[in-house]
């Protein structure tokens, strides 16, 4: 099931996102212990195998019943990310824990979504003005400098030649006065394109993250101020999944 989250871009500011692919079955580790003398709650749980940052819930703890999800099967408010501190150990920061009543040894459990394997996975993600656009590619086969109005398909633009290719996969945006070089290929109808290959997407298999990176430089130049987007997962067989989509807005920046 896909998730849908709106991202709102701070122009002039770098936007950062860190996408975490939860998948089933649901992993349940008994808690041995859980420490209060750090202030945020330190739970001992042998051989957790959590990421860290990832989400988790506990349920069944006696004694610090306080800590215990409100909801079972828990919702998403009853989940907090987790600090991984050693194989046996992680701190629930977000949880102060002084003043709980003592945990009673060996009770409860702690459980996640099973973290998605990342390993040869590529991912993708396009903004759009709105959905349902049927995409206009081209394809650069002299590479150079772009003009200042975007093309409407196949011709010159600026220095750059683009011409119609085969069914092929998008890998940058058009940008005016940018520079691309042949076999670049770009959907007309992106609003900006992010990827693997240029640097704006990371897939950590290690992590199980997903790292959504734009830089400054890239939001100052952005012109629209809203749109939708998509984030895809490619699997090294090219399966195709949904991860994440949802709304995008665009807010003017106030120190320049």
């Amino acid at each position: 099931m896909s998730l849908t989250k709106d991202l709102i871009l701070r122009q002039g500011k770098t936007f950062t996102q860190i996408i975490r692919w939860e998948t089933l079955p649901v992993v349940y580790r008994p808690i041995s212990a859980i420490d209060q003398s750090f202030g945020a709650a330190r739970l001992t749980v042998p051989g957790h195998g959590l990421p860290s940052g990832w989400r988790c819930a506990l349920s069944g703890v006696k004694g610090m019943t306080e800590i215990n999800a409100l909801n079972r099967p828990p919702r998403d408010s009853d989940y907090t990310p987790a600090t991984v501190i050693n194989a046996s150990t992680l701190e629930l920061n977000a949880i102060n824990v002084v003043g709980f009543r003592p945990h009673t040894p060996n009770t409860g459990f702690l459980q996640y979504h099973t973290p998605h394997d990342l390993s040869g996975y590529g991912a993708r993600m396009a903004f759009k003005a709105k959905a349902n656009l049927t995409p206009v590619q081209i394809k650069c086969v002299v590479g150079g400098v772009s003009g200042n109005v975007k093309p409407t398909g196949p011709g010159t633009d600026g220095a750059v030649t683009w011409a119609a290719p085969a069914a092929e996969s998008t890998t940058s945006e058009w940008v005016a006065g940018a520079t691309y070089a042949a076999d670049e290929v770009i959907d007309l109808t992106d609003l900006m394109f992010l990827s693997v290959a240029n640097g704006r997407l990371t897939v950590d298999d290690s992590a199980k993250t997903i790292a959504l990176s734009i830089s400054a430089t890239d939001t100052a130049a952005i012109s629209w101020s809203k749109g939708v987007y998509e984030l895809e997962m490619v699997s090294p067989g090219g399966e195709v999944t949904l991860l994440m989509a949802g709304a995008v807005a665009v807010t003017r920046e106030v120190t320049t």
